[in-house]
């Protein structure tokens, strides 16, 4: 997961080529979802607060601030 902390986007590469993906606040609190159907993913998570987030995606949970 790259950049981490990001802005504006981020990035995932290695994926399996089929899925979806959750991204919760630290309360839990689902904020984004979608699907991706590739082994790369860049999400635009802009829209967020600045904050720290958790990813759920290809069976890993993975954590990012955002700025």
């Amino acid at each position: 997961l790259f950049p981490n902390p990001a802005k504006n986007n981020i990035s995932i590469n290695n994926l399996n080529f089929q899925g979806a993906y959750n991204i919760s606040n630290v309360l839990g609190v689902v904020m984004m979802s979608g699907t991706y159907g590739s082994s790369s993913l860049s999400i635009d998570v802009g829209g967020l607060k600045k904050n720290i987030y958790f990813i759920e995606i290809d069976g890993l949970i993975l954590k990012f601030i955002k700025e």
